[in-house]
C-alpha cells in the first residue's frame, strides 16, 4: 500500500526528498575540542564578599579614613566576563602582539568610542564566532591596557606581549562590571557618545601569587613610568583604567565596563566554583544551537496530510490491536500521558 500510494509522491517531489549526509556539526566532538576547562565567555555574577580590591579612591575623595597606604577600596565588582583562557593567551604570546598606531594624536581619545563599542558587543552577543572575533579585534589594539601602557606603547610605535609585564601568575582579558557608589568622586569624560570614568588601580610591586582574592590584580606592562607612580610611595604603582558606557542609576550609584587583564591566581579559580554563572555561556550555547537547528541530514522528513487516509486509519488500527495485547507502559515523566509502544531501541 505505501509502495502504490506514497513512494510515487516521494520520488517526484524534490522538494520533500531529504539526501542523507554525514552531520556538518557534532556536538560530542566540538565540546571535547572546545574543553570543558576553558573560561572562554563565562559570564560570572560576583558576590560582595568576593569584589576585588584592587581599585582605589581617586585623589579627589576626602582622606579622613585613609588607611597607612592612603588609599582605600572603594569601588565594587558585580560581574566578570572571561574573554579569553590560557589557550588563547599562549597562542598570542607567541604569535600576536597589542599593535598599537605610533600617531601622534591620543590614542585612547581617539578610540573611546570604538572601545566602549567593544566591551558592549563583546557583553552581548549571543554569537561565538563573533565574540572570538570581537575578542580579537580588541586584545589586539590594546583594550585590556591601562592607559599609561596604552600611551607608552604608542610612544614605541610597535607593540607588547601579555606576559612582559610582571614576571610572575598567568593573565586573562576579563570585562568587568564595576559599580561606584552613591557620593564618591570620580573622574569623567565624554567622548562622543560615550562617557568615560576614569579607575585607579592599587598593585604591590613586589607581591606574590598568593591564596587570596587580595592578590588578584590586573596587568601592568611599564613598570617604570612615572606615571603610574606616587610621590612618597615606592612599594605600589597606580595605573588607570576606563570605565566605558559609564551610566548613572536611579540610586545615584555609576555603573560600567572596565576591560583589563586580571591574575589568575589559585584563589580565583576556586572562588569561581562558588560564584553565580549565567545562562549566558557563549561557547556553549552557540555549539549547542548550531547542532540542534542545523538542516535534517538524515532521510526524515514531515508533511502533513501527504499519506492517504485510508492508509492512516489501517495503522491507526493495527496500533491497537498491537496495544490490546500489551502491558501497559507509561513514559518516564510524561504523568501518564504519553504511551510507550515501541521501544525506540
Amino acid at each position: 500500500k505505501w509502495n502504490t500510494d506514497v513512494r510515487p509522491h516521494v520520488w517526484r517531489s524534490h522538494g520533500f526528498r531529504k539526501i542523507c549526509a554525514p552531520s556538518k556539526y557534532s556536538y560530542c566532538e566540538d565540546l571535547v575540542e572546545y574543553g570543558e576547562c576553558s573560561y572562554a565567555g563565562r559570564f560570572y555574577n560576583i558576590p560582595t564578599d568576593d569584589s576585588f580590591s584592587f581599585f582605589v579612591k581617586s585623589n579627589a575623595e576626602e582622606d579622613d579614613d585613609k588607611n597607612d597606604s592612603g588609599q582605600q577600596p572603594w569601588a565594587s565588582t558585580k560581574s566578570m566576563l572571561f574573554c579569553g583562557d590560557e589557550e588563547y593567551i599562549e597562542e598570542r604570546r607567541r604569535r600576536v602582539r597589542i599593535d598599537l598606531s605610533d600617531d601622534e594624536s591620543d590614542y585612547f581619545q581617539q578610540n573611546a568610542e570604538r572601545f566602549a563599542s567593544h566591551c558592549e558587543r563583546i557583553a552581548e552577543t549571543k554569537s561565538w564566532d563573533e565574540f572570538q572575533h570581537l575578542v580579537d579585534d580588541a586584545f589586539t589594539e590594546g583594550l585590556f591596557l591601562s592607559l599609561e601602557d596604552m600611551e607608552h606603547v604608542q610612544k614605541l610605535g610597535g607593540g607588547i606581549h601579555l606576559g612582559d609585564g610582571q614576571y610572575y601568575g598567568f593573565f586573562l582579558p576579563v570585562i568587568l562590571k564595576v559599580v561606584i557608589p552613591q557620593g564618591r568622586m570620580v573622574e569623567m569624560a565624554q567622548f562622543g557618545s560615550t562617557k568615560v570614568a576614569y579607575l585607579k588601580a592599587k598593585i604591590e610591586k613586589n607581591a606574590e601569587d598568593g591564596y587570596s582574592l587580595e592578590n588578584v590584580i590586573p596587568f601592568v606592562y611599564n613598570w617604570h613610568t612615572s606615571a603610574i607612580m606616587k610621590e612618597g610611595d615606592d612599594e605600589c604603582l597606580y595605573p588607570t583604567f576606563a570605565g566605558y558606557n559609564a551610566v548613572f542609576k536611579d540610586d545615584g550609584s555609576l555603573s560600567c565596563h572596565v576591560p583589563l587583564c586580571i591574575l589568575l591566581n589559585d584563589a580565583l579559580s576556586e572562588a569561581i566554583w562558588d560564584w553565580d554563572i549565567a545562562d549566558s555561556n557563549v561557547p556553549l550555547d552557540d555549539l549547542w544551537r548550531k547542532s540542534q537547528e542545523q538542516h535534517v541530514r538524515e532521510g526524515v522528513a514531515i508533511a502533513d496530510d501527504f499519506v492517504p487516509s485510508n492508509l492512516h486509519n489501517n495503522l491507526m488500527d493495527q496500533i491497537d490491536l498491537l496495544l490490546e495485547n500489551q502491558i501497559v507502559d507509561y513514559h518516564p515523566h510524561s504523568n501518564g500521558t504519553v504511551r510507550d509502544i515501541v521501544h525506540p531501541a
